[in-house]
């Protein structure tokens, strides 16, 4: 008998060790065709000032300013071959930009929430706009991703869209944080965006809240705000983006949510306040992609 419950232990160990090798192997295979799905599309033009889906946030500002000519448009074609080729893209966090057809000042960025954070695998839509005084001064970002202005997903990125970054000149900072005409470029915006704000504990942004890193208090805070915007991340950043895609960036979510269904479903089982009926109705959406 005693040797009998040892080679079952044994098997049990064994069995746990293939399992843990599969799913290696499994999310491997992921990522080898998430990258290549993804990757052909990470930098497009497309229509945005035009756009009913969402409409533009800066739109009435940048058909009164105009395009121009001069060091803006000298830049702006700098910056565009940058994007085009130095975007992050992984299988755990990835950044893809649509820019007008018309107009290379009007941009939009759709950056995946990090793993492991509450905004892991959520499709995050940001409204760009370099304005007549650029690169003089930082562009304009908007975020669209609000939950129509009912979520503040972050003590950074509030339920208006506003986007609180030093770099963007919205937040203060050190005396090198800042926006630099010279050295600052629209990827440093959305990396900042990406691994600044869409971080593992959000709660502790919030000025004054640093000091409690390590208490208990703190951390049961940090907990609570965690698993709101876990909830809310699955309602308006994947069921609501899945139903109604931004223009430009259909495929973009078509792929990202079929691919990676599995790992996202296994995801969120652990975030406790996402109940059955949202597991169900995001079910219902991969169902149909």
């Amino acid at each position: 008998v005693i040797n009998e419950t040892v080679n079952e232990k044994e098997e049990k160990k064994e069995k746990e060790k293939e399992k843990d090798i599969n799913l290696d192997i499994n999310i491997k295979e992921i990522e080898e065709l998430y990258l290549r799905e993804m990757e052909i599309l990470q930098f497009e033009e497309c229509p945005i000032l035009s756009s009913t889906k969402p409409t533009y946030h800066y739109a009435d500002t940048a058909i009164s300013e105009k395009l121009g000519a001069g060091e803006k448009l000298r830049r702006l074609v700098q910056e565009m071959a940058s994007l085009s080729q130095s975007l992050p893209l992984n299988l755990s966090s990835s950044v893809f930009v649509r820019v007008d057809e018309e107009r290379p000042d009007i941009m939009r960025a759709l950056i995946i929430g990090p793993e492991k954070t509450p905004y892991s695998n959520g499709a995050f839509l940001f409204d760009i706009y370099c304005a007549s005084s650029y690169p003089s001064q930082p562009p304009k970002v908007n975020l669209c991703t609000t939950g129509y202005g009912s979520v503040r997903f972050n003590p950074n990125l509030y339920n208006c869209g506003k986007v609180c970054l030093s770099l963007l000149g919205t937040w203060s900072g050190g005396a090198n944080e800042g926006w630099s005409a010279e050295t600052s470029t629209l990827l440093q915006v959305l990396i900042s965006i990406q691994s600044l704000i869409l971080v593992d504990k959000p709660y502790f942004n919030e000025p004054g809240y640093q000091h409690s890193i390590g208490t208990p208090n703190g951390e049961i805070q940090s907990t609570n705000y965690n698993e709101d915007i876990e909830l809310q991340c699955v309602r308006y950043a994947m069921i609501d983006q899945i139903k109604n895609p931004p223009q430009g960036f259909e495929q973009i979510i078509q792929n990202h949510f079929k691919i990676k269904q599995n790992i996202i479903l296994n995801q969120i089982m652990n975030w406790k306040r996402v109940d059955p009926t949202l597991i169900k109705q995001l079910k219902d959406c991969f169902a149909q992609l």
